[in-house]
């Protein structure tokens, strides 16, 4: 019985890392809308807070990054918990990419609620943007 080890060939190696990359970088760059397509990756028709309808939008991707501290921290904290699905920039991490936008399901009342908010709690805090209208209806 031989139970000698063999090496890896140093070729082998350097192919599979590098098509380890290639197919990490495939699935980075896909189209922002294509999660919408699995219909599992579905979020619900409704929001959850308000009952109201969701809509489809394309929002700004923001890069860097982000520690949130006084009126941001106290935004996020009262967003989480009472108007979560608003057209805030999404936070894209440290590492920027080529997109730019991102799609997501926004609320209108949770729009409303947010912008109640930063008036009566925090009016420095820099206006909300949303990049594009709703996506087009198939």
């Amino acid at each position: 019985m031989n139970c000698q080890r063999r090496a890896v060939a140093p070729r082998t190696l350097i192919a599979s890392v590098l098509a380890a990359f290639a197919l990490a970088a495939c699935e980075s760059s896909r189209d922002p809308e294509a999660r919408w397509q699995d219909p599992d990756d579905m979020p619900p028709a409704r929001c959850s807070i308000h009952g109201t309808r969701m809509e489809a939008k394309l929002l700004i991707i923001e890069y860097g990054l982000y520690r949130p501290g006084g009126e941001d921290q106290r935004y996020w904290n009262a967003r989480e918990k009472g108007f979560p699905f608003t057209d805030d920039p999404l936070l894209g991490g440290c590492i920027v990419s080529e997109c730019k936008e991102a799609g997501a399901y926004v609320c209108r009342e949770c729009c409303a609620e947010a912008q109640k908010w930063i008036t009566a709690n925090a009016p420095s805090l820099k206006p909300r943007t949303v990049l594009r209208p709703p996506y087009p209806k198939p």
